[in-house]
């Protein structure tokens, strides 16, 4: 099971299960809030409404215990897309600290999607609680 939610919505979902093994409401916002320090917003050009929005969306599932997946999207690198993977490579061992030390997962991934010339498509983080 796999559901994509706004964030506020996701944060809902973690106070509802909270207290299941080491995943709680406090642990993941706190975590989350990490990731947007690193993370750049989204900025399409002056004046566009959409400037400022998290470059990512987020999806909370089952895979056995609960699982947040953390999506970017880089093709559209005038919004922020490329800026946000980039990030993400470059500060990798400081999201799965965060997600392992503040969050208590136990599993951190990245994986990444590519075109034919080598560019991000798309890079997905999953973050793991058994």
């Amino acid at each position: 099971m796999r559901i994509e939610l706004p964030y506020e919505e996701i944060l809902n979902v973690a106070e509802a299960a909270d207290g299941y093994n080491e995943f709680t409401y406090d642990r993941l916002r706190e975590m989350l809030e990490h990731f947007d320090q690193i993370i750049p917003r989204a900025y399409y050009n002056e004046g566009n409404p959409n400037n400022g929005e998290r470059a990512y969306k987020l999806a909370v599932g089952r895979e056995g215990s609960m699982v947040v997946y953390m999506n970017l999207k880089g093709l559209w690198s005038s919004g922020g897309g490329q800026e946000a993977i980039k990030a993400i490579n470059e500060n990798r061992d400081e999201l799965e600290q965060a997600a392992r030390q503040i969050g208590k997962a136990d599993e951190f991934d990245i994986s990444y999607r590519k075109d034919p010339a080598g560019h991000y498509e798309e890079a997905e983080i999953r973050i793991w609680w058994d």
